[in-house]
């Protein structure tokens, strides 16, 4: 077997994994609230739940102030009801059709807890790349036949491949942490 398709394997299962954790961050509240933080938001629409996003545009009217317009005004009374639910620690209005979301100003104490979560999501991306290299390295030990140096070259690569993902991941959280901590 070829090295280009263990790597193949890596690639697409770690793509998903920074997609987890960047979905993660933008949960986090920092000094600028990011419009995805809504995205996980279901909303009672026509009788049935639909993502926040299919029912409404979201538009940030400066750092810590969100407007959410909804597709059909009548929803708007579903949207405040969804997000209260959410525990989204905002003040939200409904104003006519148009959901006003202001956030708190965020204190140092939140800041640090904040960055700590930060860190725990990045321990389990870690742990998921780990996993992984676990994964791929069982597969290239079942091959029957493919000899003790291509084994080992395998594994030196699959090392460089862990360290490369491992890499992104760390520079994705302290650009997170950087910005979890300006105030």
């Amino acid at each position: 077997m070829d090295w280009k398709i263990f790597e193949q394997k890596f690639e697409d299962k770690g793509i998903k994994i920074v997609d987890w954790l960047n979905n993660e961050y933008c949960k986090i509240n920092s000094a600028r609230v990011n419009p995805n933080i809504f995205n996980s938001f279901l909303v009672e629409a026509y009788g049935e739940k639909m993502p926040l996003n299919q029912v409404a545009t979201v538009n940030m009217v400066d750092a810590r102030t969100a407007n959410i317009k909804p597709f059909d005004g009548s929803l708007g009374k579903s949207i405040v009801t969804t997000l209260n639910d959410g525990k989204l620690n905002a003040n939200i209005q409904l104003d006519g059709s148009l959901v006003k979301v202001a956030f708190p100003p965020i204190t140092e104490e939140n800041r640090k807890t904040n960055a700590k979560k930060a860190k725990e999501y990045l321990e389990q991306a870690k742990v998921q790349i780990r996993n992984i290299r676990t994964d791929v390295q069982k597969e290239i030990k079942k091959i029957v036949g493919l000899s003790e140096d291509l084994v080992k070259s395998y594994e030196n690569n699959l090392d460089k491949l862990t360290k490369e993902w491992n890499a992104k991941i760390e520079k994705i959280y302290t650009t997170k942490e950087a910005e979890l901590m300006k105030v």
